[in-house]
């Protein structure tokens, strides 16, 4: 008899407190922790699969971004997983950016960074799972491969792939949350003659999970459009974004867009700043210097975005041990 497994998140079922897919009645659809997050929104545990899944050699393999983690995407040695892989890269989540984002703008700008990191790749797709329109294209596209029988969804945490999953099988049944690592084992379901794996998160170290549980890193991590927020700052002003993260102006002037999940954000006096900020966690201070006019956009974690034009030098100030990079903005 087969193992059975959890709907939510692919582990084995087992009544061992201990492991990752307790449960109390091996009669039950799924694990207690995915019990718990689908009927309450409440996890205690967190725990991130060592190892990806084998790929088969030749499968079409979507590597799934969101659109906050673009200055990554290309970091992860997908050829590694397996042989003569049909690579295609998705950006999703483009619900989360304005309504007004010149997409092609942002089309060239990933396939500048591809190049960048001289990826190999089939394809870029930009999409959104949760527009059905989007679901048939990807559909319609992933069927134009003639000769592929598996196609894997790979990425990130939090970057959409089970949506993408449930959306492609018409199945809902596999869990859909902002939880890091809430895939703990390949899932596969069926579309057509295909079979559909959605993999693990990849383990992206040094974001919010790091650093808070998860019944607070939900409320931070966005979900829905992002609304760009302008501050205009001058010569050593300084921003405190929920009491957690600083902007402060070293030098020159001009507009800072910041693009959160509507988290408070407010002027402060930069020599009274370590009193504002949160005593939960230790600090570490970053410098960016920009010395043109371009704009360049500054990724902190898995929150959020900030957009600035040079020339310009910023301090950012962040809980110790959290992703943070300056990259040349992917939108606009």
């Amino acid at each position: 008899m087969q193992d059975k497994t959890c709907l939510g998140c692919g582990a084995k079922l087992s009544l061992d407190p201990k492991e990752v897919g307790y449960t109390k009645n091996l009669d039950m659809d799924y694990c207690m922790s995915c019990f718990r997050l689908k009927h309450y929104k409440d996890s205690k545990t967190h725990n991130h699969p060592k190892e990806i899944p084998n790929i088969k050699n030749g499968s079409l393999v979507l590597v799934v971004s969101s659109v906050l983690y673009l200055d990554l995407m290309f970091t992860y040695p997908i050829n590694r997983y397996g042989e003569n892989l049909k690579i295609v890269y998705v950006v999703n989540q483009l619900d989360l950016l304005p309504p007004q984002t010149n997409y092609n703008y942002l089309y060239e700008r990933i396939r500048k960074e591809a190049n960048l990191y001289h990826a190999e790749y089939q394809d870029i797709i930009l999409m959104s799972a949760i527009h059905q329109e989007d679901i048939d294209k990807l559909k319609n596209y992933i069927l134009s491969y003639k000769n592929v029988r598996d196609v894997y969804l790979l990425g990130v945490q939090n970057s959409g792939k089970t949506t993408i999953l449930n959306a492609l099988t018409n199945n809902t049944e596999a869990l859909v949350d902002v939880k890091a690592g809430l895939t703990q084992e390949k899932i596969t379901r069926k579309f057509n003659h295909l079979n559909i794996h959605d993999l693990p998160g990849l383990y992206q170290d040094n974001y919010i999970h790091n650093i808070m549980n998860y019944n607070e890193y939900r409320k931070l991590i966005p979900t829905s459009e992002l609304k760009p927020v302008i501050y205009n700052l001058k010569d050593k002003e300084t921003i405190l974004i929920n009491e957690i993260f600083a902007l402060h102006l070293l030098n020159g002037n001009g507009s800072i867009v910041t693009y959160f999940n509507n988290l408070p954000i407010k002027m402060v006096n930069y020599q009274n700043l370590e009193n504002q900020l949160l005593k939960d966690f230790e600090y570490t201070k970053h410098t960016f210097k920009i010395s043109d006019n371009k704009k360049y956009q500054i990724t902190i974690a898995d929150i959020g975005i900030i957009h600035l034009m040079g020339p310009k030098t910023l301090e950012l100030t962040i809980p110790k041990g959290l992703h943070i990079s300056m990259k040349e903005a992917f939108f606009l």
